[in-house]
């Protein structure tokens, strides 16, 4: 196995979870307070917090939908964003307005063309041809240094020196069989706002790491919906197909591979405040104790992975006609 062929691998088998499938390292204080709060200084959370705070409007959403809409700047920085709905559609308000994005440069918001979020209209409700727009319940601002994925390979951009330390730093335990990560993906996450159910999908190698800063969440893990299942007449609900959760605490490092990477979904609650029980598999591991309720603030995580297809030119990605 290509895991075999890497020795360092086992720096991390002190931090495996036992308590859960193959295969989830939780590294507590991987990052200390001091790094921690240099990295909450970089500038694309102050961005994030502008962006957040005076720009949020998003697509009208179907129930349980997520759009992801992509914006290349000028400056060629890539900024995603995902919104859902997690609230009654009474608290939300109409607004005439495209989505804006951030300009990195000038620090402006600018908004974004209606036609670059067209690929997405089949998930619009019927007043999307009107290019109306709503505020959404949940808006997470997302940063993504090193490139965009692409299935014809990855644009390879270089990580800043603030974020490729941390990169090194993870490839060298190993968790990439000894390759060294080229993406990384910035989110922030604040109190009350999460991310459906998902898989990261195959353009990543098979491991995604994470580092948290801020504050905790629980990372909660699901099995896939079962078509067997669902022809015998078996619930499908989002807690009948509950696995785990992982307990994320502030400057820590989570490691998912194999199973856990590849056969089940992974979201967060969209919540304020949780109480801990005993169906998070990390807990012996953690600060926190059964029945503890934790409180939520401002999150920011830093998906840390490889991109094993990369381009030096955005010629060979090609265009569609």
């Amino acid at each position: 196995m290509e895991e075999e062929r890497c020795p360092k691998l086992k720096e991390l088998e002190p931090f495996l979870v036992t308590q859960a499938p193959p295969t989830v390292y939780y590294i507590p204080n991987f990052i200390t307070e001091a790094e921690e709060h240099y990295l909450l200084q970089q500038e694309w959370v102050i961005l994030s917090r502008d962006r957040i705070t005076h720009a949020r409007c998003g697509i009208v959403l179907l129930e349980h939908t997520v759009i992801k809409g992509v914006w290349f700047l000028n400056d060629r920085v890539v900024w995603t964003v995902l919104v859902f709905h997690s609230c009654p559609w009474s608290s939300l308000k109409v607004c005439s307005r495209p989505v804006f994005i951030v300009s990195r440069s000038s620090r402006t918001c600018l908004p974004a063309s209606p036609g670059s979020a067209a690929v997405h209209s089949h998930f619009f409700c019927s007043t999307a041809a009107s290019w109306y727009w709503f505020i959404p319940a949940v808006f997470i601002f997302c940063f993504t240094p090193g490139g965009l994925p692409h299935p014809k390979g990855m644009l390879s951009e270089k990580l800043p020196d603030w974020l490729e330390k941390y990169a090194v730093k993870i490839s060298s335990l190993g968790a990439f069989a000894g390759k060294t990560a080229n993406h990384v993906l910035v989110n922030e996450y604040r109190p009350g706002e999460g991310i459906m159910p998902h898989e990261d999908g195959p353009l990543y190698f098979p491991t995604v790491t994470t580092i948290s800063l801020g504050s905790h969440t629980l990372l909660d893990f699901y099995r896939p919906f079962s078509k067997e299942r669902e022809q015998e007449g078996a619930s499908q609900t989002e807690e009948s197909r509950f696995l785990l959760s992982l307990l994320l605490e502030p400057r820590s490092l989570l490691v998912l591979r194999d199973d856990m990477y590849m056969c089940y979904l992974h979201g967060i609650r969209g919540v304020t405040e949780e109480t801990v029980s005993e169906r998070v598999a990390n807990l012996p591991t953690t600060s926190v104790s059964p029945g503890e309720q934790l409180t939520r603030a401002t999150r920011v995580s830093l998906t840390i992975r490889h991109v094993p297809k990369t381009l030096k030119s955005a010629l060979l990605l090609g265009r569609k006609k």
